[in-house]
């Protein structure tokens, strides 16, 4: 283990990209942290996955990192991890669960990916406890907003047999009729999950409209 110092961290349950940082978010300033360098496979489980960590591992984290304001006993099991190709702030809990999130910004991650080339691996010993909730690494931060919406959105009105509404989106999506209300949420909801595109976008500025003008 060697330490990094000064970088900026976003912490959140899933991972958001710096471009897509927001003041309002859980930003923190780490004057010390921990860095290992590990597999792509236990980079891809740390981000997509709820994990826990062997309780060896997490002894040689606590108090470990320093935050500029370092009050917090939250912030005890912090460290940051390389597989060679990005940067990965991870907070702990004490049990050895993977908490929190963060890329870090573009030139303190070009530069700390140089420092990581030169580490041994580090082989940690987890368990995977389930993949984590909302994880879809494909989608901006944006586009993950408004496929959330549009799920309520459709869920809403297939509970409430709003079937009129429902053949609408549907038309406006797929560009046909279909009167069958499960057929058409059931597609509406595939077509997020598997092929999230412009078209729902167009269908969320309908919506916000809708909501707009009562």
């Amino acid at each position: 283990m060697i330490y990094v110092y000064d970088v900026v961290l976003n912490l959140n349950n899933t991972l958001v990209e710096f471009f897509e940082w927001e003041e309002k978010d859980n930003i923190k300033y780490v004057r010390k942290i921990p860095f290992y360098k590990i597999n792509e496979k236990t980079m891809n489980d740390f981000i997509k996955n709820n994990v826990k960590v062997e309780e060896e591992f997490i002894e040689k984290l606590y108090d470990k990192a320093k935050l500029e304001d370092n009050y917090d006993d939250e912030y005890k099991y912090l460290s940051l991890f390389t597989d060679g190709n990005l940067i990965l702030g991870v907070l702990f809990t004490k049990d050895g669960k993977n908490k929190l999130i963060s890329r870090l910004l573009l030139d303190e991650e070009d530069e700390i990916l140089l420092l990581g080339n030169r580490l041994t691996l580090t082989n940690i010993d987890y368990n995977i406890i389930d993949s984590k909730k909302n994880n879809n690494t494909s989608l901006t931060r944006n586009e993950f907003l408004i496929k959330t919406n549009l799920e309520k959105e459709f869920k809403t009105l297939y509970n409430n047999n709003l079937v009129d509404k429902l053949n609408y989106f549907y038309f406006e999506y797929f560009n046909k009729i279909n009167n069958n209300k499960e057929l058409c949420y059931k597609e509406l909801i595939d077509s997020l999950n598997n092929n999230f595109n412009k078209k729902h976008v167009n269908l969320y500025d309908i919506i916000k409209l809708s909501y707009e003008h009562k």
